[in-house]
């Protein structure tokens, strides 16, 4: 081989800016010189790359100007996107994108420079020139990498799950590492197991079974690791980063088994999200592949950190979406339950009342009903559902149901209670249960029937009195006992009085750390003082709970349910 200098005039430079890794290519002005993966082929590409044809194209010099002419290859040969057509020469011009197979190259007319020839016969005169690959050195390595990372941050960018994460990776490891196998695997239990997302390289080599689980494991500790063969030919496992002791070192000490598949060189890097390893990137080469980049673990590097970044892009938009069906769910129960209950405020004959419900987390678990049962006799309620959000609101759902059904049947209390206890106990988780006070005002005397079911929050105000507890023997929530025999209380309500009743969320409201002090019935009686109307009652009541806990009413602890019953109320002749 002997080397001879070359015209500035008329060289051409073609520079690889996307593909596997290859050098420039420097071609001479002068006969035709062509590309392919044959022997015989002046610029022999990689035969690996089948998508490259034996004989794919040729260039030619003539009158000044560089010619393309393809050779009918199998996928075509592109200038600027546009596939030749076999056999027609075409000009290339300066900053033209010549595509031929995996590479896209830029056109380029440099200055002076040298060619490696091979000398075929004894006289000089017959010396063919054979164009070879010039390493350009690792400054163009470095500028290829940077054009890499910037397209995979462009491909990932826009991914939505991880399998397109995934598709827009695996091509740049390929092309900025050598290596020849490169996969996206999630380890599962501790490594032990592997998902494979998606794999490039030979088809025997892309199956999971040839991905060794020791390199996995070591990486999933948080640490690169590189397999590769020290002067004797042996595997040695090398940890790129981190401290390899514990279960990370025991499984770098078996990974050498996988070099009976033939495997000369490995590197698994882990893609950390919150401190664990949620994918690794595997990459290894085998016996007759090109040569890996010695400094490839800091590319991958780079490579997992943007997978990183956008994994956690993916899961975030993930639980948005989630956030929003269950909000869209939410909404659903949210008016189904505002259809169970009555409306904010009624009247039914002497009998009138005011209510408030709200939730504590979007969907309330207490109940409330006010049920004409005849003429003269009108039940209404208070409950509350042990628990909190989807899972309380629908046993309220049943319980108000069921109650509201059993009393309009029956009209009896204590009948209509047993009925929902033993429905309760059928059909409800024994973790469940419904604190309940149930009472029928009698409208023509003022007698009021009631039994308090582990509520315990009734409150009786009196005309010219202040507001008194109402006492009760009580007895067990619903569903604790099943067949407890619940019994009435009587007492007679004055005409003018009110009876005010509320949920536990009330009294157990805490207020601002560090004390957080509950607001109590104390305060529940010293709010109820300053009032005159059903209204009142909620209205002072809830801004009373508002401010004892220093926020909105969107925000608190615990579902609040206040109702106020008006008995002889100023009356218009209607009823509800």
């Amino acid at each position: 081989m002997a080397t001879l200098p070359g015209s500035a005039a008329g060289s051409l430079r073609l520079e690889p800016v996307s593909g596997p890794p290859l050098s420039a290519l420097w071609i001479p002005p002068a006969g035709e010189v062509t590309i392919g993966r044959h022997t015989s082929c002046q610029v022999q590409l990689p035969e690996g790359e089948r998508s490259v044809s034996r004989t794919h194209c040729k260039l030619t010099f003539s009158g000044g100007s560089w010619f393309v002419i393809d050779l009918e290859s199998r996928h075509g040969t592109f200038i600027n996107g546009s596939r030749l057509t076999p056999h027609v020469s075409h000009r290339l011009h300066r900053g033209d994108r010549l595509k031929i197979g995996p590479w896209t190259l830029i056109a380029g007319y440099p200055g002076e420079t040298t060619f490696a020839t091979i000398q075929t016969s004894d006289r000089p005169g017959e010396a063919e020139q054979l164009i070879t690959v010039v390493d350009t050195g690792r400054e163009n390595i470095h500028r290829r990498r940077l054009e890499l990372l910037l397209d995979c941050a462009k491909r990932i960018g826009a991914a939505k799950d991880e399998l397109t994460l995934a598709e827009g990776v695996l091509d740049v490891l390929a092309q900025g590492t050598g290596y020849t196998v490169v996969a996206i695997i999630r380890p599962i239990a501790s490594a032990e197991q592997i998902d494979l997302i998606a794999a490039r390289g030979p088809l025997r080599a892309t199956d999971a079974s040839a991905f060794s689980r020791s390199l996995v494991r070591a990486a999933s500790t948080g640490q690169i690791v590189r397999l590769k063969k020290d002067h004797t030919g042996a595997a040695v496992p090398t940890p790129v980063s981190g401290p390899a002791s514990g279960s990370a070192a025991a499984g770098i000490n078996n990974i050498h088994s996988i070099v009976s598949s033939g495997i000369l060189t490995a590197l698994c890097v882990p893609v950390m999200l919150d401190n664990q390893a949620n994918l690794c990137l595997y990459l290894d080469s085998r016996v007759g592949d090109p040569r890996v980049h010695d400094d490839a673990a800091a590319f991958c590097q780079a490579v997992a950190d943007m997978c990183a970044m956008a994994l956690a892009n993916i899961r975030r938009d993930r639980l948005e979406i989630e956030r929003l069906r269950t909000e869209e769910q939410m909404g659903a129960a949210l008016d189904i339950q505002r259809l169970i209950l009555p409306a904010g405020a009624g009247r039914f004959g002497r009998l009138s009342y005011a209510m408030n419900v709200l939730p504590g987390r979007f969907v309330a678990g207490d109940l409330f009903d006010v049920i004409p049962l005849d003429e003269h006799r009108t039940a209404f309620f208070v409950g509350d559902v042990s628990g909190k959000g989807v899972p309380a609101s629908i046993v309220m759902a049943t319980t108000q149901s069921y109650l509201n059904a059993s009393l309009r049947h029956s009209r009896d209390l204590v009948r209509a209670l047993a009925d929902v206890n033993r429905h309760l106990a059928d059909r409800t988780p024994d973790t469940r249960f419904v604190s309940l006070w149930l009472g029928v005002l009698d409208q023509r005397d003022g007698t009021l029937e009631y039994i308090d079911a582990g509520h315990g929050f009734a409150i009786l105000r009196t005309p010219n009195a202040p507001p008194t507890i109402i006492p009760s023997e009580g007895g067990p929530p619903l569903r604790v006992a099943p067949d407890y025999p619940y019994a009435l209380d009587r007492l007679s309500v004055p005409s003018g009085s009110r009876i005010i009743l509320y949920s536990d969320g009330v009294v157990e409201q805490q207020g601002p750390a560090p004390a957080c002090e509950e607001f109590g019935s104390a305060r529940v009686l010293g709010a109820l003082a300053r009032a005159d109307s059903c209204e009142d009652d909620v209205r002072l009541l809830l801004s009373a709970v508002r401010a004892h806990a220093g926020t909105s009413a969107d925000a608190l602890a615990d579902d609040v349910t206040i109702a106020s019953i008006a008995f002889d109320a100023p009356t218009d002749g209607r009823t509800v």
